[in-house]
């Protein structure tokens, strides 16, 4: 069983483009200007840039991608454009200098335009070209036009297929009868079905993955909405250990592809927790995010207040339930790194798998190109 935790929990953020080396030790030449591949806007979603510093795993094993960006597609459908990228030149003058093309391996997979850089930012349209039920990788590159073959510049594209939706059960235990489960909760101090689907669906869109509210169970002895399940064992009012959660694995009551479940309170003050990332259940601590204390400041990429916490966890939660972060997923247990992202990232942004034990409460958007595949992947076995 692969139980993850999570309590609130920031980390302040480092790193920059690759020419920006204001904030490193840095005692060589100055950079020669140079072109590159990046966001068009602030990083947010689906552009994964060169990070000084990364690494790939938490024994610290380089990634193969650590200074190419990744962006990512959708294989079909509406998802299958991309306007999240540009080029970046030295100059104006330098434009005539340079061509953007898809490398050879790739045309089967992609269309980029333009093909010809004009200014010194160049907003390209990115086309997936092959429908397909696996995960691919097409590259765009920026070459001279001196010779149409040195690369100077490239960027990954992560052609990932479209997932049957998630659909995500909610229920919510009753403050008058800790095992009373009420079905569809929308009052307060929870997140409607509505609500959390929508804040997990626009984090995942980068990993084509959409998230939605799933129909209302049948009734149970003519009640639409109640069912009671006695899984607190020890009377604390907590969803408090290992025997209490095979309660709820055990019942055959929570059937959705994936069954958000609030209770009053989890173990150790804990936000959320999912116990087996192999299982469709995720818990949220409904008592704990009631009030917003110390820590729940704005979110640095988009300047939403505190009031949102408990969709950005649940967002968050449902990111453990799609096996995030694929890092640190399989590190022992007890490693309090496991399923959280405490590496390098972008300037101004927060990743939505950061660590709980690291000092604050903003679940941003921000994930890792590993992760848009394993999100991907593990979403499609999961809607099966």
């Amino acid at each position: 069983m692969k139980k993850i935790t999570c309590k609130a929990a920031i980390l302040g953020v480092l790193v920059l483009g690759c020419l920006e080396f204001k904030d490193y030790a840095y005692n060589g030449p100055a950079p020669t200007p140079s072109v590159e591949f990046k966001a068009r806007e602030a990083f947010s979603e689906g552009f994964d840039p060169p990070l000084s510093g990364d690494t790939d795993t938490a024994t610290g094993a380089a990634d193969e991608g650590d200074w190419v960006p990744h962006t990512s597609i959708a294989r079909s459908g509406p998802d299958g454009v991309n306007e999240r990228c540009k080029l970046v030149l030295p100059s104006n003058e330098a434009a005539a200098l340079y061509e953007i093309v898809v490398a050879a391996n790739s045309t089967q997979l992609i269309s980029v335009t333009p093909s010809a850089p004009s200014g010194v930012n160049i907003n390209i349209r990115i086309t997936s070209l092959a429908d397909g039920a696996i995960v691919q990788k097409a590259t765009i590159q920026a070459r001279l036009t001196s010779d149409h073959t040195t690369v100077v510049a490239q960027l990954y594209v992560l052609l990932l297929p479209v997932r049957t939706t998630v659909q995500c059960k909610f229920y919510r235990v009753s403050n008058l009868n800790d095992n009373e489960f009420i079905e569809n909760p929308t009052e307060n101090p929870v997140a409607s079905p509505g609500e959390a689907t929508a804040e997990a669906d626009s984090r995942m869109r980068q990993a084509v993955v959409s998230v939605s509210p799933a129909p209302p169970d049948p009734p149970v002895y003519g009640d639409f909405s109640k069912r009671t399940l006695g899984f607190d064992l020890d009377g604390n009012q907590k969803l408090s250990g290992d025997n209490e959660y095979q309660v709820f694995v055990n019942s055959g009551m929570f059937t959705g592809k994936c069954n958000v479940i609030y209770v009053s309170w989890l173990a150790e003050g804990y936000g959320g927790m999912v116990f087996d990332v192999e299982s469709k259940l995720l818990f949220i601590a409904q008592n704990a995010w009631t009030f917003p204390g110390g820590g729940f400041s704005d979110d640095p990429e988009d300047g939403s207040s505190a009031s949102s916490q408990m969709e950005r966890l649940v967002a968050h939660e449902f990111g453990h339930y799609l096996k995030l972060c694929s890092r640190t997923i399989n590190l022992g247990a007890g490693d309090p790194r496991r399923g959280h992202d405490d590496y390098p990232l972008p300037s101004g942004t927060a990743t939505l798998m950061r660590g709980g034990d690291n000092g604050g409460g903003r679940f941003g958007r921000w994930m890792r190109h590993e992760d848009w595949v394993q999100a991907n992947i593990t979403a499609g076995v999961k809607t099966q």
